[in-house]
């Protein structure tokens, strides 16, 4: 479990984090059971094995270096160390073969900038220190603690370019992450902590967060409690085994709650065997896991059960569905190998018969980098093709889209370009060395690999950055001109520029306090203003009032806000009305009232926080209430009115409505009847059918892309509709029989029907 304690806001937003894992000792999870911003720490460990080689360079002995992540995992760094000539730096890198579980989808986007095999870690023994260059375009620096055999972050380069400092304490106990600009001249935030028994933690913006820790009867010190100022509090409960401390019941406030239940393997592993919730309804909510070699079924609640594939990497190769016991669909994935080690390959998805229905491939660079060239879609795109595919090699006998992306790295920046079949794209810039996007194009004739876009590129539309000196942005620029550079006006027909003056103090430095919206007079070539808002913060960041001025700079209008503990307590809007809200424990919204209706709303909710009353209260004393009602799934199986009308939903075991049974009516022929509409789904969960309580059905078809193809009314008449292969649609018969037919621009936009 990862758990974020307190964000303080920044332009890079500073973030303390903590993980938990059974696997972890009591040693290695340091914090009562938790590991506290893991990414922190780093240790050296030899080759238990002994490997070496010897060259003419001298000895060579193999080492592994473990460097704590973000995210809870813990990196393994393979090198090999010069014995004979310990001055020479040392290169360690991660073996995606050897790195279990090691997939480059962890991070949401596929690129380099997001697989971790591109991370670089050097060891300088002169300094007896480590430098990380990650594949993001950080860069971490550890150094060796005088007194303990770990080395410690001491300071970090943001992609941004901004930087983070670390300070630890004698014990190894971290007491300080500060941020500043990258010239080190300005602090942007700070987290200090203070330890004395308790852990106390305070932010640049007020926000606070204290950890408790009690001794177990082992001897162990744990973490049984956290109370945050902008979060609800949490206490923990353990089981202490074998130096792991198990986490048995973790418990949020006005009766929420998971337990957890463990089962050990023929290794002593422990795994999760259950996890259970309340759900207010007297019966609880429980998961149930069990543990083959290969694969891991999950069950529950209710008749839900899903099984995970895995290969001997521990990749994740398949995700079954079952539907009334069996197998429905399965979501498949596959890797590569060699140099596309830890690289997704393919993914698709077939039904219960193992026919595939969709499927999607990505090939990447020849440098090893992770980059994605070509994206290849195959499936029903037009909806022309409903059929399953065959597919073999990478390749599918159905329609396919192709997107090619390609790379470049010059002077001053570097960058991508995406491309579709028709030779439309779209280009980005981003500052060497950073993460910050400074320019992008729109363009039909850009260059894959040239760093620089001219007037013969097909530039259709161009945007433009700029940042402060705290890597915060302050200017964008959207224009129609066909140069590459900003200044050159030529066919600019219309530019549109917003300008940002951010916040340059305590707490939320960044934040935009001043934005003007603004155009360029095309005659006079002079920006002129359309808008401005103006925005005060409160002692803690948050925004405290909106003032927004017309073009001529008269005030319109002034919002004001409140909060309390970071959630909204009051605003105004434009006119002056008064809005108050107000929160329960969870921080889930229980009132709110309006002073220009007198109308006031009160909700309230089950033990899984979900919606389940809400009474509407107006001044002259009317009150109507509704009430819902969900089953372990989550699902909302029935829903009373304001008015007392009460209508039932059924669901199969993939949450997907089967049945809605509408209130009670009559209509004096063949008396009361509750009205019941059925449904059907396709293999990607669209509703294929909606029969009425007459018998009477609606039936709809769908491409790969989730569009409808095709929509049969009980009356007769249809509806029919084709697409390109990139996903617009290209012809439509409606049902009063007439054809339309659709031509796009470059970029996708409609610009002509034929009837």
């Amino acid at each position: 479990e990862v758990e974020v304690d307190l964000v303080a806001s920044s332009p890079d937003p500073l973030v303390l984090t903590r993980f938990y894992s059974s696997r972890d000792t009591v040693q290695i999870a340091t914090l009562g059971g938790w590991r506290f911003n893991p990414h922190c720490f780093l240790s050296v460990q030899k080759d238990p094995k002994g490997k070496t080689y010897t060259t003419a360079e001298g000895k060579f002995e193999r080492t592994y270096v473990y460097v704590g992540n973000p995210d809870g995992a813990i990196l393994t760094y393979v090198g090999w160390v010069n014995t004979s000539n310990p001055s020479k730096r040392t290169l360690f890198k991660i073996d995606p073969e050897e790195s279990i579980g090691l997939a480059n989808i962890a991070k949401g986007n596929i690129c380099a900038w997001t697989n971790l095999k591109n991370n670089e870690l050097y060891f300088d023994p002169q300094t007896n220190s480590f430098e990380l260059l990650l594949c993001s375009e950080g860069k971490r620096f550890y150094v060796k603690h005088p007194s303990l055999n770990t080395f410690f972050l001491t300071h970090e380069i943001l992609p941004s370019g901004n930087k983070l400092f670390y300070e630890f304490d004698e014990k190894g106990q971290l007491t300080l992450i500060k941020e500043t600009n990258a010239s080190e001249k300005k602090i942007l935030a700070w987290i200090q902590m203070q330890y004395q028994g308790d852990i106390h933690v305070e932010a640049s913006d007020g926000k606070t967060a204290t950890y408790h820790f009690q001794q177990d009867p082992s001897g162990v010190y744990l973490l049984t409690q956290v109370k945050r100022s902008h979060k609800p509090e949490v206490n923990y409960q353990y089981q202490v085994a074998d130096s792991h401390a198990l986490l048995r019941r973790k418990v949020l406030p006005e009766g929420r709650f998971v337990e957890i239940d463990y089962t050990s393997d023929q290794g002593k592993q422990c795994k999760v065997r259950s996890v259970t919730s309340p759900t207010g309804t007297g019966e609880d909510a429980t998961i149930h896991f069990s543990y083959e070699d290969g694969h891991t079924e999950v069950s529950g609640p209710g008749s839900q059960k899903t099984v995970y594939q895995y290969d001997e990497d521990d990749q994740l190769t398949a995700i079954l569905q079952y539907l009334n016991g069996s197998l429905y669909r399965a979501y498949r994935k596959t890797w590569g190998t060699r140099s596309d080690a830890s690289n997704l390959i393919s993914t698709s998805i077939e039904d219960g018969n193992g026919n595939v229905f969709y499927y999607k491939t990505f090939t990447y660079d020849a440098k090893d980098k992770g980059n994605i060239v070509k994206e290849s879609e195959f499936g029903d795109l037009t909806g022309a093709n409903p059929t399953s595919l065959s597919t073999d090699e990478g390749q599918s006998s159905g329609e396919s889209h192709v997107k090619t992306y390609s790379y470049f790295s010059g002077k001053n920046t570097h960058g991508f370009f995406q491309k579709d079949p028709k030779g439309t794209g779209v280009k980005y810039w981003y500052k060497k060395g950073t993460n910050l996007l400074i320019k992008k194009f729109i363009l039909t004739r850009g260059s894959p690999t040239k760093e620089e876009e001219d007037d013969d590129s097909g530039i259709k539309k161009r945007y433009f950055y700029d940042y402060n000196e705290d890597a915060t942005l302050v200017r964008i620029v959207v224009d129609d001109g066909y140069y590459g550079e900003e200044k050159r006006l030529n066919g600019v027909r219309e530019r549109h520029i917003t300008i940002i003056s951010p916040k340059q103090e305590f707490p939320n430095v960044g934040a935009p306090e001043i934005v003007e919206e603004k155009y360029l007079d095309s005659k006079t070539e002079n920006e002129l203003l359309l808008k401005r808002t103006i925005y005060r913060f409160d002692s803690e960041g948050n925004i405290a009032s909106e003032s927004v001025y017309d073009a001529n700079e008269t005030h319109q209008y002034t919002i004001n806000k409140r909060y309390k503990g970071g959630l909204l307590a009051f605003e105004t809007d434009p006119i002056g009305n008064e809005i108050h809200y107000s929160y329960d424990a969870n921080r889930n919204l229980i009132s709110e009232s309006y002073s220009a209706s007198g109308l006031s709303v009160d909700y309230g909710y089950d033990l899984k926080n979900r919606l389940i009353y809400s009474s509407e209260k107006s001044s002259p004393g009317n009150a109507f209430e509704m009430h819902a009602s969900y089953d372990l799934l989550g699902n909302k199986t029935s829903e009373i009115d304001r008015y007392g009308n009460q209508t039932l939903y059924e669901y199969d075991s993939l949450g997907r409505m089967t049945h809605a049974i509408y209130p009670e009516t009559r209509d004096g022929k063949s008396g009361a009847a509750s009205p019941t509409y059925t449904y059907t789904y396709d293999l990607f969960d669209h509703q294929i059918s909606m029969t009425d309580p007459k018998g009477r059905a609606v039936t709809k078809s769908y491409n790969s892309r989730g569009k409808p193809t095709a929509i049969h009314y009980f009356d007769g008449t249809n509806e029919l509709f084709k697409y390109d292969l990139e996903g617009s649609l290209h012809r439509y018969l409606g049902r009063d029989g007439l054809v339309q037919v659709y031509e796009y621009d470059y970029i996708g936009r409609l610009n002509h029907i034929e009837y």
